[in-house]
């Protein structure tokens, strides 16, 4: 059959409870109305596209909706108009089981679990309960104040007055313990009723309706502690406070030894506690003082029953919490302090020297330094250049070369007199003397000094005079033998905690100034790369951290030498 020009497959089906010639049927694609005596059928354009798995046709030509798509509605076939079924929290409701009780009364099963009444004269539904796993009905039988329940997990039973739910899979050997559903949608027949399981079809009497709750019997079976077994009756139990205390359970009741629920709490604790299918209970690890242990038993895990076998454990005072043994803590904690404290001094004293030993050698690669870049060749160089712009008759060349000179004896006399300055300050010399080589050599080169953004120089602190020798290296040794325009590039940035300098040029390289040099008369061997390297591990050791230095031979696409690189980390 098809409708809505499409074919479908009906999901329900249900006769008007009014009309005794229509038949409803719901499909995957919606809802449509069959005469069932002249074969019209009438579609419900309004559910076009719905779901219909379930439908019960009421009086006053009402007809029960339920769409997996959109929940519950209720239909007046007259009007067309239809109201969806919200719950207290203005959510869908989502029918899984829709069941007439004994008064025509409406029972409605949610996917949830939740389980209403329908009110036929408001059209209104009222919650009732929800199963204790909140999980759906697929099966649901209602007489009197009883309500008989199939889920997946098996068969229970809700006293509306009691307002109790009681599990009876344990009254059939395990035949509902998964999928319980209807073998027939009616009323018990012959005071029968079928369901499917996954055991097969199973017969239950409706006398199941009138079932109470059942509690096995319980006791304690045997008691171990310290590895003694003692008197299973005993209430009374003393153990030391590393002692653990064993219990060991059964129930009297044979049919209920597989599915009997044990549950245990101490005085200490406020919720019960599972015990595992062992039926045995360990506790260790308990408090000094007195408890007392309480059990309960349940056959369905739903209703429980306090045991009246109770036992008190009383742990005794351990010997850490012993007058003597504070004594003697007390006077052994004295001695380790003390002994603490006086190696502590000691190491105080040896890093103290070690600090005092570190700043004198400081103090003397300073001066070491400071003799070193003032050589007389520089000062010679440079008071002949001024001397050579006086003859030529170039006053104001010779006047800006003085006065650059005299600022740069004064700041590297100012900056001698500190273990550390600015970087500011230590770049604002470095210009200087790049400026006067620049003059003494007629400009024959260009520089660059970069700072990266996030580095203050003015409160970022550095020792003095650690750029200047390995810029004048560059110049003299990498930049004047060369016949191109020389440069010179002095960058500074952040690594974490640490400066990153880079001083690069492109000039003729290590490799070819070693060459000119050993051709050279002059062998005079220039200390103040080694000695700025000393400085730099000594101060990075007294920082504690180790120091990176590394110099790189630059070279072209041709692998000719195209300059070289400085690189070294300090810790600010």
């Amino acid at each position: 059959m098809s409708f809505n020009g499409k074919s479908d497959f009906y999901l329900s089906l249900e006769r008007d409870v009014n009309n005794d010639s229509l038949v409803w049927a719901g499909s995957l694609g919606g809802v449509v109305c069959v005469n069932y005596y002249s074969k019209e059928t009438t579609f419900l354009k309004s559910f076009k596209g719905h779901k219909v798995n379930r439908m019960k046709s009421l009086p006053e030509n009402k007809l029960l909706i339920n769409s997996e798509d959109s929940g519950l509605f209720i239909l007046n076939t007259i009007s067309g108009v239809s109201r969806r079924f919200k719950d207290d929290l203005g959510k869908g409701i989502q029918a899984k089981t829709i069941t007439t009780g004994e008064d025509n009364t409406i029972y409605l099963s949610a996917t949830d679990g939740k389980i209403y009444r329908l009110v036929l004269n408001s059209d209104e539904v009222k919650f009732l309960t929800q199963t204790p796993d909140s999980a759906g009905v697929n099966y649901l039988f209602i007489k009197k104040e009883m309500m008989l329940a199939g889920k997946e997990d098996g068969l229970y039973l809700y006293n509306m007055r009691t307002k109790n739910w009681l599990g009876l899979n344990h009254m059939f050997g395990g035949s509902f313990k998964s999928g319980v559903y209807p073998a027939n949608y009616s009323s018990p027949v012959n005071g029968k009723m079928a369901f499917l399981t996954s055991n097969g079809i199973c017969i239950v009497s409706d006398e199941v309706l009138a079932t109470q709750p059942y509690y096995p019997q319980f006791r304690i079976d045997s008691v171990f502690y310290a590895g003694i077994r003692a008197d299973s009756l005993q209430q009374i139990l003393d153990i030391k406070y590393d002692e653990a205390i064993d219990f060991y359970f059964s129930s009297y009741s044979s049919n209920f030894r597989s599915t009997a629920k044990i549950q245990y709490r101490t005085s200490d604790e406020i919720s019960w506690i599972d015990l595992d299918d062992s039926r045995h209970l360990l506790l260790s690890g308990l408090s000094l003082g007195s408890h007392t242990i309480q059990f309960r038993v349940s056959a369905d895990g739903l209703n429980w029953k306090e045991a009246g076998d109770k036992r008190t454990i009383n742990v005794s005072l351990p010997w850490y919490l012993s007058y003597t043994f504070y004594a003697y803590f007390f006077i052994f904690m004295a001695v380790l302090v003390f002994t603490i404290y006086k190696r502590r001094v000691a190491i105080i004293r040896k890093e103290e020297a070690a600090k005092t030993k570190i700043a004198m050698q400081q103090a003397e690669q300073e001066m070491k330094v400071l003799r070193a870049q003032m050589n007389p060749h520089f000062i010679f160089n440079a008071l002949n250049s001024i001397h050579n712009c006086i003859l030529q008759k170039d006053t104001l060349t010779a006047a800006n070369s003085l006065t650059k000179f005299s600022r740069l004896v004064r700041k590297i006399l100012d900056n001698s007199l500190h273990s550390t300055i600015s970087l500011e300050a230590e770049l604002a010399t470095l210009e200087l003397y790049i400026q006067i080589e620049q003059l003494r050599f007629n400009t024959q080169f260009e520089y660059s000094i970069t700072v990266d953004p996030a580095i203050d120089p003015a409160s970022t602190m550095v020792p003095p005079l650690i750029l200047q020798p390995f810029v004048e290296n560059s110049i003299w040794h990498g930049l004047m033998p060369s016949e191109k325009k020389g440069s010179i590039m002095v960058e500074v940035s952040r690594m974490r905690d640490q400066l990153h300098f880079t001083i690069s040029d492109n000039g003729i390289g290590r490799e070819k100034a070693a060459q000119l040099k050993a051709n050279s008369e002059n062998k005079h061997t220039s200390h103040g790369i080694a000695i700025t390297i000393e400085r730099l591990n000594m101060y990075n050791q007294s920082m504690n951290n180790s120091n990176s230095f590394i110099i790189i031979d630059l070279y072209n696409e041709r692998y000719e030498p195209a300059g070289t690189k400085v690189e070294f980390d300090l810790v600010v």
